[in-house]
């Protein structure tokens, strides 16, 4: 590409550049916010999609939390179906760091979750504690 980067993820990165820039081959990730907003609105409006291009492993807990919600999600390689024909059901929320569920999905899913009956909470012990008892 034209440079040497030495460093990534340490306090110090070293850039040496080049002369000459050569071509590369690079694939942008799908964005998760993306994929959560449609999965979001699904979760309101009700009835089936397919998103195709997604990175179903970087979005785990965000799958399960929306299918603890009643919607049917099935990851398929690089493409997730989803469907969603009842009113969402309460449940627990809670963000954590990447791999968790990012802070950004939280309005969102705060959203549809002003569709479900019953009450949902957003707590981090009370999310782990429950996680750990289904288990």
């Amino acid at each position: 590409m034209g440079a040497t980067v030495v460093g990534a993820g340490t306090s110090r990165i070293d850039i040496d550049g080049t002369d000459r820039l050569e071509a590369v081959t690079h694939s942008v990730v799908p964005d998760r916010l993306e994929v959560a907003t449609f999965l979001a609105a699904l979760g309101v409006t009700g009835g089936e999609l397919t998103l195709r291009r997604t990175r179903p492993d970087h979005i785990e807990l965000l799958i399960d939390r929306m299918g603890a919600m009643g919607m049917r999600i099935s990851p398929e390689g690089d493409s997730i179906w989803a469907m969603s024909r009842t009113r969402p059901r309460a449940t627990a929320l809670a963000t954590l760091p990447y791999p968790g569920l990012a802070t950004d999905f939280l309005p969102l899913l705060v959203a549809v979750l002003c569709f479900a009956e019953g009450t949902s909470f957003r707590d981090r012990e009370r999310l782990r504690r429950a996680l750990r008892i289904r288990r």
